[in-house]
Protein backbone atom coordinates (compact mmCIF):
# COMPACT_ATOMS: atom_id res chain seq x y z
CA UNK A 1 0.00 0.00 0.00
CA UNK A 2 2.51 2.92 0.99
CA UNK A 3 4.66 1.76 -2.11
CA UNK A 4 1.35 2.18 -4.48
CA UNK A 5 1.42 5.56 -2.03
CA UNK A 6 5.15 6.73 -3.45
CA UNK A 7 4.30 5.67 -6.60
CA UNK A 8 0.73 7.84 -7.15
CA UNK A 9 2.80 10.94 -5.64
CA UNK A 10 5.54 10.99 -8.05
CA UNK A 11 3.18 10.82 -10.79
CA UNK A 12 1.33 13.24 -9.76
CA UNK A 13 4.38 15.06 -8.90
CA UNK A 14 5.42 14.65 -12.54
CA UNK A 15 2.22 16.05 -13.86
CA UNK A 16 2.42 19.36 -11.88
CA UNK A 17 6.22 19.50 -12.88
CA UNK A 18 5.04 18.73 -16.68
CA UNK A 19 2.08 21.43 -16.51
CA UNK A 20 4.87 23.93 -14.96
CA UNK A 21 7.24 23.53 -17.33
CA UNK A 22 4.60 24.35 -20.17
CA UNK A 23 3.20 27.35 -18.63
CA UNK A 24 6.85 28.59 -18.49
CA UNK A 25 6.98 27.65 -22.43
CA UNK A 26 3.71 29.24 -23.13
CA UNK A 27 4.71 32.83 -21.53
CA UNK A 28 8.42 32.30 -22.30
CA UNK A 29 7.23 32.37 -26.42
CA UNK A 30 4.65 35.74 -25.75
CA UNK A 31 8.14 37.20 -25.11
CA UNK A 32 10.45 40.12 -26.94
CA UNK A 33 13.36 38.83 -27.15
CA UNK A 34 12.76 35.16 -27.02
CA UNK A 35 14.72 33.92 -24.76
CA UNK A 36 16.26 31.08 -26.95
CA UNK A 37 18.58 29.58 -24.38
CA UNK A 38 16.19 29.27 -21.25
CA UNK A 39 13.56 27.77 -23.93
CA UNK A 40 15.58 24.71 -24.78
CA UNK A 41 16.69 24.21 -20.54
CA UNK A 42 13.13 24.11 -19.77
CA UNK A 43 12.52 21.92 -22.79
CA UNK A 44 14.52 19.96 -21.03
CA UNK A 45 12.54 20.03 -18.14
CA UNK A 46 9.40 19.21 -19.92
CA UNK A 47 11.24 15.77 -21.46
CA UNK A 48 12.14 15.02 -17.75
CA UNK A 49 8.42 15.65 -15.90
CA UNK A 50 6.76 13.37 -19.20
CA UNK A 51 9.71 10.57 -18.11
CA UNK A 52 8.59 10.60 -14.42
CA UNK A 53 5.32 10.11 -15.42
CA UNK A 54 5.54 7.29 -17.61
CA UNK A 55 8.46 5.91 -14.71
CA UNK A 56 5.65 6.19 -12.23
CA UNK A 57 2.68 5.39 -14.10
CA UNK A 58 4.61 2.29 -15.17
CA UNK A 59 5.19 1.25 -11.73
CA UNK A 60 1.53 1.61 -10.31
CA UNK A 61 0.75 -0.52 -13.61
CA UNK A 62 3.14 -2.83 -13.01
CA UNK A 63 3.29 -3.36 -8.80
CA UNK A 64 0.32 -0.63 -7.41
CA UNK A 65 -2.86 -1.92 -5.73
CA UNK A 66 -4.79 -2.72 -8.81
CA UNK A 67 -2.71 -4.81 -10.75
CA UNK A 68 -2.28 -4.82 -14.25
CA UNK A 69 -5.27 -6.65 -15.41
CA UNK A 70 -7.05 -3.69 -14.20
CA UNK A 71 -5.05 -1.16 -16.56
CA UNK A 72 -4.78 -3.50 -19.52
CA UNK A 73 -7.92 -4.16 -19.77
CA UNK A 74 -9.38 -0.65 -19.25
CA UNK A 75 -10.54 1.05 -22.96
CA UNK A 76 -9.73 4.39 -20.74
CA UNK A 77 -6.58 4.22 -20.30
CA UNK A 78 -5.76 3.48 -23.58
CA UNK A 79 -7.29 6.40 -24.39
CA UNK A 80 -5.04 8.03 -21.69
CA UNK A 81 -2.25 6.65 -23.08
CA UNK A 82 -2.94 7.61 -26.73
CA UNK A 83 -3.62 11.21 -25.95
CA UNK A 84 -0.25 11.30 -23.62
CA UNK A 85 1.19 9.88 -26.87
CA UNK A 86 -0.30 12.36 -29.03
CA UNK A 87 0.96 15.23 -26.44
CA UNK A 88 4.38 13.66 -26.71
CA UNK A 89 4.22 13.72 -30.50
CA UNK A 90 2.98 17.70 -30.50
CA UNK A 91 5.76 18.35 -28.25
CA UNK A 92 8.42 17.33 -31.22
CA UNK A 93 7.99 20.31 -33.63
CA UNK A 94 8.57 22.83 -30.69
CA UNK A 95 11.84 20.65 -29.02
CA UNK A 96 13.07 20.57 -33.15
CA UNK A 97 12.41 24.42 -33.37
CA UNK A 98 14.55 25.09 -29.37
CA UNK A 99 17.22 23.05 -31.21
CA UNK A 100 17.88 25.04 -34.35
CA UNK A 101 17.32 28.62 -32.84
CA UNK A 102 19.66 27.48 -30.47
CA UNK A 103 21.91 27.00 -33.56
CA UNK A 104 21.13 29.73 -34.95
CA UNK A 105 22.13 31.75 -32.07
CA UNK A 106 25.47 29.98 -32.05
CA UNK A 107 26.28 31.01 -35.49
CA UNK A 108 24.66 34.83 -34.89
CA UNK A 109 24.60 36.74 -31.60
CA UNK A 110 21.47 38.60 -32.09
CA UNK A 111 19.17 35.57 -33.44
CA UNK A 112 15.94 35.94 -32.82
CA UNK A 113 13.13 33.70 -34.60
CA UNK A 114 10.85 34.49 -37.19
CA UNK A 115 7.24 35.20 -36.13
CA UNK A 116 6.14 32.75 -37.98
CA UNK A 117 7.94 29.88 -36.56
CA UNK A 118 7.19 31.14 -32.91
CA UNK A 119 3.71 31.22 -34.14
CA UNK A 120 3.95 27.38 -35.45
CA UNK A 121 5.48 26.49 -31.99
CA UNK A 122 2.65 28.00 -30.51
CA UNK A 123 0.23 26.19 -32.18
CA UNK A 124 1.97 23.03 -31.15
CA UNK A 125 2.57 24.04 -27.38
CA UNK A 126 -1.96 24.48 -27.56
CA UNK A 127 -2.51 21.37 -29.20
CA UNK A 128 -0.36 19.66 -26.14
CA UNK A 129 -2.30 21.79 -23.85
CA UNK A 130 -5.55 20.68 -25.21
CA UNK A 131 -4.62 17.13 -25.42
CA UNK A 132 -3.06 16.76 -21.54
CA UNK A 133 -6.31 18.58 -20.71
CA UNK A 134 -8.49 15.68 -21.70
CA UNK A 135 -6.49 13.06 -19.59
CA UNK A 136 -7.71 14.21 -16.94
CA UNK A 137 -11.43 13.27 -17.72
CA UNK A 138 -10.25 10.03 -18.54
CA UNK A 139 -8.89 9.75 -15.18
CA UNK A 140 -11.92 10.60 -13.57
CA UNK A 141 -13.98 8.24 -15.72
CA UNK A 142 -11.48 5.08 -15.21
CA UNK A 143 -11.48 5.91 -11.18
CA UNK A 144 -15.53 5.27 -11.49
CA UNK A 145 -15.04 2.20 -13.92
CA UNK A 146 -17.09 4.29 -16.74
CA UNK A 147 -17.76 3.51 -19.80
Amino acid sequence: MVIDAVFAFLHFFGIGCLVAVLAMQTALLSTTPTPIERLNRIDLGLGLSALLILGAGGARVAWGLKGIDYYWGNPVFWVKMALFFGAGLASVPPTLAFFAWRKELTAKARFQPPADQIKRVRLFIKLEWLLLALIPLAAVLMARDLP
